[in-house]
């Protein structure tokens, strides 16, 4: 059964059963706009560089469609990564809540959410997220957990009320401030800035200092004193837990 309700100026769709939403809110991207597409069940979630999303049922399966400037998707990645961060210490408030570059949540040095954007018709632009609400996957690139696990019992419905009111604020900031604002803000609530870290990307791997991000949202990386910027990369946290 499709519900279709409101959630404070977005229409929302919420699905019994979807093979992806960002492949349905793409489908409507040619007559909607600042859509909420969520289903209760997804059979083909997508995750970044291609990977698959493991959609556990009663986790949280989202996309929003809305008309962005294509030259600001990077700043988006930051507001929806930001949003994402308060509304998840907000409900873990005694927990180690940190960002990973480039749009990962983690909850004490674990993934609990991931960010996937995708370009709609008309400049529109889809972002799907996923967050773990009550299951996590096992035996991946990198250690995950669930709001469940870590002790918070609520469900995707909530979950999505309290991050919209979020996502309103923080893009305020950035619409008010701009991204100077925003990535000061958003260095402040990641993990591993000034410390040592791995990047890789098509096999290919450096290591060096985490010197944060420019104004595009690039990772600067620190090679004894030499200054590489990159777009795009899995990073690993030398020493610690990913």
């Amino acid at each position: 059964m499709t519900q279709i309700t409101k959630i404070n100026s977005w229409r929302w769709i919420d699905y019994q059963e979807l093979d992806s939403t960002n492949d349905e809110a793409l489908r409507l991207s040619q007559s909607e706009n600042k859509l909420i597409v969520t289903s209760q069940i997804q059979t083909k979630g997508k995750g970044r560089l291609g990977r698959k999303w493991e959609s556990f049922e009663g986790n949280l399966f989202m996309s929003m469609l809305m008309s962005w400037p294509l030259s600001e998707n990077n700043a988006l990645v930051f507001i929806i990564s930001l949003a994402l961060r308060q509304t998840i210490k907000k409900m873990l408030p005694q927990a180690d809540v940190k960002i990973k570059w480039p749009n990962d949540v983690l909850v004490n040095d674990k993934k609990i959410s991931g960010i996937l954007l995708e370009t709609g018709e008309q400049e529109k632009i889809v972002v799907g997220i996923g967050v773990n609400i009550k299951k996590h996957p096992e035996n991946i690139i990198y250690p995950t957990t669930s709001l469940l696990k870590e002790g918070k019992i609520t469900d995707r419905v909530d979950f999505i009320k309290m991050f919209i009111g979020y996502f309103d604020e923080v893009k305020g900031i950035y619409n008010n401030k701009g991204m100077d604002e925003i990535v000061k803000i958003w260095q402040s609530q990641a993990k591993g800035i000034g410390e040592k870290i791995k990047i890789t990307i098509l096999n290919k791997e450096e290591t060096g200092v985490f010197d944060g991000i420019d104004n595009d949202g690039r990772l600067i990386l620190n090679i004894d004193g030499n200054i590489k910027i990159y777009n795009a990369g899995d990073v690993f946290f030398i020493g610690k837990k990913n």
